[in-house]
């Protein structure tokens, strides 16, 4: 594990993750003084002086040693709008571990900037630092919250009843976690996304672990966050053989989170031999096509011909 912070600053599509600087205190202050910014976080709005402090530690912080926190400051590329920020505590170096977290403005909320920052920092945490597993805990409450760890492709590890409490007021919490070899896995950021007929088609190819369950659809979703991606055409290989038996309902599951995302779903490739062994399939995959929001293709012209209108010849 190396935490070398000369990889700083980190850059996304639209962002800049970087270093606080003296110049940011006036917008911190700002949206730390907004009562809904600590709705989930168990705590009050700081009093200025608790915020001067708060700033002041983020102009000098370690992170070396457990418990040291990274701070980041979550910048607009278009117009260098201070909108956030984005942490990763270090919970332990001998275990190579570490705690994922954000807080964004409200003022800049419902423009995918949290989980664009969220991904850019858990991307540097199993890349650039090495960990071997980053974890995240939100309230069970905080609904947006809870789907955005589920964008990243975070699985959820549990589920604490009424283990916290702010004033008089107990709350559940959820813990969602991932490994190394899970980012690795799951992380598709550099196989290919091609524009067919309009859509951004983000290709999955053969080779990778198999895809098993519900969750590995927001998996899938989660790696492809950020590029503006509308379909995901996977190669029908990675599906394990139970995914083509429609009475254990993983498919309509799998399509399902797909469709709750507006991603759709292309299945590439010959599934002639699950076809032959299953009339409910058939149906199945006939309907599906029928409809054309999800697909079933058997190569790359057929997707072709899905996807690209036909022209009409002049007469």
């Amino acid at each position: 594990m190396q935490l070398d912070l000369t990889i700083l600053p980190l850059q996304s599509d639209r962002l800049t993750l970087r270093a606080f600087t003296e110049g940011d205190r006036a917008q911190y202050a700002a949206y730390h003084r907004i009562p809904e910014v600590y709705r989930y976080l168990y705590s009050a709005v700081p009093s200025e002086t608790e915020l001067d402090t708060k700033f002041n530690t983020l102009l000098r912080q370690p992170f070396l040693n457990d418990g040291d926190t990274l701070k980041l400051a979550v910048v607009t590329k278009e117009d260098h709008n201070l909108v956030g920020e984005v942490v990763l505590k270090l919970t332990s170096v001998q275990a190579e571990q570490a705690e994922l977290g954000y807080l964004l403005s409200p003022d800049f909320g419902g423009r995918g900037y949290a989980t664009e920052a969220a991904r850019a920092l858990l991307a540097a945490g199993f890349e650039a630092f090495g960990f071997h597993r980053i974890f995240g805990r939100v309230d069970a409450a905080n609904g947006p919250s809870v789907r955005l760890l589920e964008r990243l492709g975070m699985r959820q590890e549990g589920h604490l009843i009424a283990n916290d409490r702010f004033g008089d007021k107990w709350g559940d919490e959820k813990v969602f976690a991932m490994l190394q070899e899970e980012w690795k896995s799951f992380n598709i950021r550099n196989e290919s996304v091609e524009r067919i007929g309009g859509h951004n088609v983000q290709f999955v190819g053969s080779s990778g672990p198999m895809l098993s369950r519900e969750q590995d659809a927001l998996d899938l979703i989660g790696a492809t966050y950020g590029r503006d991606v509308d379909i995901i055409v996977v190669s029908a290989e990675r599906f394990i053989s139970e995914f083509f038996r429609l009475n254990n309902q993983l498919a309509g599951h799998f399509f399902q989170k797909m469709q709750n995302y507006g991603i759709r779903l292309v299945i590439l490739g010959d599934i002639s031999f699950h076809l032959s062994r299953s009339k409910a399939l058939q149906d199945f995959v006939g309907e599906t096509n029928r409809i054309g929001h999800h697909l079933f293709v058997t190569d790359r012209a057929m997707l072709e011909e899905k996807l690209v209108p036909a022209i009409r010849p002049n007469l």
